[in-house]
């Protein structure tokens, strides 16, 4: 959960969500303390907030040999780490050597159970 600042500055940082026009489907992302989100705009003009959360592999860089680009060594201790707490994750990765822009992260696409919202929060 975020606290009240920290709910503040992410509302902030979604007043200024940029959407793709030339995607077929309309989304934009907004980040806070290393956590990534997903905003999309369905059709209907609903809101689908998801969270782009760490599968805990690096990503290398396409130059070295396939079977090399992704490290998995520090997969498990990396998803924890996020798990254990979302808002001190950006830290537990500096503290840790892990690079956050080497992150592979995956996130939640539409599904029987996906909630969308009217509006997506009082701005």
């Amino acid at each position: 959960m975020l606290n009240d600042i920290q709910r503040g500055q992410f509302i902030k940082s979604l007043r200024n969500l940029e959407w793709d026009e030339e995607r077929e489907t309309k989304e934009s992302d907004a980040k806070i303390f290393g956590r990534h989100f997903t905003v999309a705009l369905t059709d209907s003009g609903c809101f689908y907030p998801f969270e782009l959360k760490p599968s805990g592999v690096l990503f290398k860089g396409s130059k070295l040999p396939v079977n090399k680009r992704f490290d998995h060594s520090r997969a498990d201790t990396i998803r924890d780490a996020f798990n254990a707490d979302p808002n001190g994750f950006e830290a537990w990765c500096i503290s840790n050597d892990v690079p956050m822009n080497e992150l592979c992260r995956s996130g939640g696409g539409f599904s029987v159970g996906t909630i969308v919202f009217q509006r997506l929060m009082k701005l």
